[in-house]
This record gives C-alpha cells, sequence and structure tokens, in this order.
C-alpha cells in the first residue's frame, strides 16, 4: 500500500520522487537518506565510548 510521491529532500534540497509508505512520511531522499542510517549506525555503535568533556559546547 506504498506510493509515489514528490518531495523537496531537507538534507540537500532536491525534489525527487519517493516511495510513501503509510506508516512515516518521508522527508529525505534515497541517498540522503542511507548517508544518515550510516551515521545513525556508526554514532549507535560509538555512543558508549562518549564522555561529558566530548558533549561540552567549545565557548
Amino acid at each position: 500500500m506504498s506510493r509515489t510521491i514528490n518531495i523537496q529532500c531537507a538534507e540537500c534540497g532536491k525534489e525527487v520522487d519517493v516511495v510513501q509508505r503509510p506508516k512515516f512520511k518521508r522527508k529525505y531522499c534515497d541517498k540522503c537518506s542511507i548517508k544518515k542510517k550510516e551515521e545513525w549506525k556508526d554514532y549507535q555503535e560509538n555512543r558508549w565510548k562518549l564522555t561529558l568533556d566530548d558533549m561540552e559546547e567549545d565557548e
């Protein structure tokens, strides 16, 4: 029950046709979506290494 719609990617700003599934609305094109999934996967694998010092903002 998916359909193809035209969206403007929130990451790169290009207008693309993507397959929209009923459960989640797409915000990113396929290329940016894959990139964000890889970044999230890397974060998930390495987040246990983060310390409070890593999270402090530089002034």
